[in-house]
């Protein structure tokens, strides 16, 4: 569904989302975001990420 009025666009159905940059794939039900992808919310979610540990 698109929010012409917030600039926003959601679904409450699967999805997979594919960070090529972070090389990431997330796969869920439910998801939000901007038209520009540079905000995502993603509601119930499973997959694997990578973290990568920073030292102080």
């Amino acid at each position: 569904f698109w929010d012409q009025k917030e600039d926003w666009i959601f679904t409450d159905r699967e999805f997979t989302f594919t960070d090529t940059k972070k090389g990431t794939v997330t796969k869920g039900i439910g998801m939000d975001f901007d038209k520009k992808f540079s905000t995502v919310k993603a509601h119930k979610t499973t997959g694997i990420l990578s973290i990568e540990d920073k030292d102080e």
